[in-house]
């Protein structure tokens, strides 16, 4: 069973987000709308870049922590060079939870790049859901 949740601010992560659900066949779920999610799950996690792990995330991982076996984490920035999903990794890595892959592309920043992520972007997310699911079957 697959799961895909992320935090959004722009809109960006929301897009990666739903081409990864869409993928494996499951909906994309705001990270303010799940208490928690089921023990045999893997996670697909996104998040975009504010500076630090936001709030929510921390929250969701610090409720979660116990349950998140499998999981793999996606995220957007003005930049594109993976420092959001890279350091909730951190974050992970100290409650001994392994990351299974990341993706990561660029994202809306102001009125900057407001076709990120482009479609191309999205396949190579899908792909990225593909290839992971495969691993963990």
């Amino acid at each position: 069973m697959f799961e895909v949740v992320y935090l959004s601010r722009k809109g960006s992560t929301l897009k990666v987000a739903r081409s990864i659900a869409q993928e494996l066949g499951v909906e994309a779920k705001d990270i303010g709308t799940v208490a928690d999610i089921s023990k045999d799950a893997f996670l697909f996690l996104g998040t975009g870049n504010y500076g630090k792990p936001a709030q929510p995330i921390l929250q969701f991982i610090e409720n979660n922590r116990q349950q998140l076996k499998n999981i793999a984490l996606f995220g957007t920035s003005a930049s594109g060079v993976g420092s959001e999903v890279f350091s909730v990794e951190k974050i992970l890595k100290k409650y001994n939870i392994l990351v299974a892959g990341v993706f990561y592309c660029k994202g809306k920043f102001l009125f900057f790049r407001r076709h990120n992520p482009t479609n191309e972007e999205l396949e190579q997310a899908k792909l990225f859901a593909r290839k992971t699911a495969n691993i963990t079957r």
